[in-house]
């Protein structure tokens, strides 16, 4: 894996990990404050920055950045630990998603890879921008609809 520069982790890996957080979260109906949820984004994108810094290994900075965002919402919201991981791998899986099915889709067009993300990484802020847009969209959608995957508020959940 390829070490990401300062700015990237800043617009790039904080805001997604605040709107894993968010989205995952309200996907469930469980509350985290926005303060709570950058608190742990700003943490979070630090301990991904540290591991692409020092490991070569593909993925490995995806899932250390998981686990570390299901610990720190765990300490700070006191949520069940179950609740929690459930709601922050959805909000990772639409992230991921997300991320796959259009950076698929710019690659083929504009015949660009990995290894330009690499060698231009402003190109990563470019191309989180889409991602970041329909994730605010879906957030705004599920406060406003209130449509839950499950009801992790109630009781029964």
């Amino acid at each position: 894996m390829f070490p990401i520069p300062w700015y990237v982790v800043l617009f790039v890996s904080i805001p997604e990990a605040f709107l894993v957080v968010v989205l995952g979260f309200s996907l469930f109906n469980l509350r985290i404050s926005y303060k709570n949820a950058l608190l742990v984004a700003l943490i979070a994108a630090w301990v991904c920055y540290l591991v692409r810094l020092h490991n070569r290994i593909n993925g490995i900075h995806t899932l250390i950045e998981a686990l570390a965002i299901i610990v720190l919402c765990v300490l700070i919201t006191r949520i069940n630990t179950c609740k929690t991981t459930t709601a922050i791998l959805a909000g990772l899986t639409i992230a991921g998603g997300l991320q796959y099915s259009y950076l698929s889709l710019i690659f083929s067009l504009t015949s660009t890879n990995i290894n330009d993300l690499i060698s231009r990484p402003w190109l990563n802020i470019l191309l989180f921008i889409p991602q970041a847009v329909v994730m605010t969209l879906l957030y705004l959608w599920v406060r406003k609809t209130h449509f839950y995957i499950l009801d992790g508020a109630s009781r029964d959940a």
